[in-house]
C-alpha cells in the first residue's frame, strides 16, 4: 500500500487511503501520501486538509514542508458559487 502511494496513480490510491484512515486515522504516513496524492492532482484544499490533520511531531518533516510549499505555489482548488 505504501508503494502504491509512493509510485502509483493518484487516483489507484486515494480511495484505498481514504478506506484504511476510516479504520485508522491516526496512521501518518497514509495520511501524508494521501495528502501528496491530492497535491499530485492539483487539489490544494483537500491536500492541505490532510496535512493539517498530521500530528505536530510530523509537521516539521521536511517532505511535509516540501508538499506545503508546493501547495502554496498553486491556484485555489475551490468552486465558488458563481461557477
Amino acid at each position: 500500500m505504501i508503494h502504491l502511494g509512493q509510485t502509483g496513480s493518484a487516483w489507484a490510491f486515494i480511495p484505498i487511503a481514504l478506506r484504511v484512515l476510516q479504520q485508522v486515522p491516526e496512521d501518518s504516513m497514509v495520511r501524508f501520501l494521501l495528502g501528496t496524492a491530492y497535491a499530485k492532482l492539483l487539489l490544494r484544499g483537500p491536500a492541505q486538509e490532510q496535512l493539517d490533520l498530521l500530528p505536530a511531531e510530523a509537521q516539521g518533516d521536511p517532505g511535509v514542508q516540501q508538499v506545503r510549499q508546493l501547495l502554496a505555489s498553486l491556484p485555489d482548488s475551490s468552486i465558488g458559487i458563481d461557477e
